[in-house]
């Protein structure tokens, strides 16, 4: 059980760091003028959107 925990911990703060180097990335993008900053900035919310959903998971457990 507390192995659970820890290995959903772990899972959460995986997808955490994930979302945030996509986000730099998309970021990156914008500077460089590869995608329109209105694309960037939906995806970056949806980003955020999704890890603000997983801060609120973690901290339930």
């Amino acid at each position: 059980m507390i192995n659970d925990y820890f290995f959903k911990q772990k899972q959460i703060n995986w997808h955490l760091a994930e979302h945030e180097n996509e986000i730099s990335k998309l970021v990156k993008k914008t500077r460089n003028r590869e995608i329109s900053p209105r694309d960037a900035a939906e995806q970056i919310e949806h980003r955020l959107h999704l890890m603000a959903e997983m801060a609120r998971i973690k901290e339930e457990q």
